[in-house]
């Protein structure tokens, strides 16, 4: 999928970082300690920055999804994603041509909990 479409459905994504998982649209909302100590981490090594300055090169994204859709980690964008949600939600920054260039590749998975293990990623799921 594609462009605004693409876009949309990454915020239904969850990224593997946190004890508990939270899907992106979760995070922007809540602004929570989880999503504050992200968007340090990505301010500190220079990547919000980064696009910023470049908006988003690289508009495209990956997911793995369960067989009927109802979960999906994004495996390749997580934090170009974030960063862009941080500047676009925070800063006002128009991302509107790059969105438009969005690609998301999702992957369903019959067995999904064998292939990526979400136990190991999230211990107290």
């Amino acid at each position: 999928m594609s462009d605004d479409e693409a876009w949309k459905k990454i915020y239904s994504c969850t990224p593997p970082w946190f004890k508990v998982p939270k899907t992106f649209k979760e995070l922007v909302e809540s602004r929570d300690a989880d999503f504050n100590q992200i968007v340090k981490d990505e301010t500190d090594n220079g990547k919000i920055e980064y696009y910023r300055q470049n908006g988003l090169p690289e508009p495209f994204f990956c997911a793995f999804a369960t067989a009927d859709g109802s979960f999906k980690l994004l495996g390749d964008g997580n934090h170009r994603f974030l960063d862009c949600l941080y500047l676009i939600h925070e800063e006002k920054k128009d991302f509107n041509s790059d969105i438009q260039n969005t690609a998301l590749d999702v992957i369903y998975l019959q067995n999904f909990n064998q292939v990526l293990l979400p136990n190991n990623i999230w211990r107290n799921k």
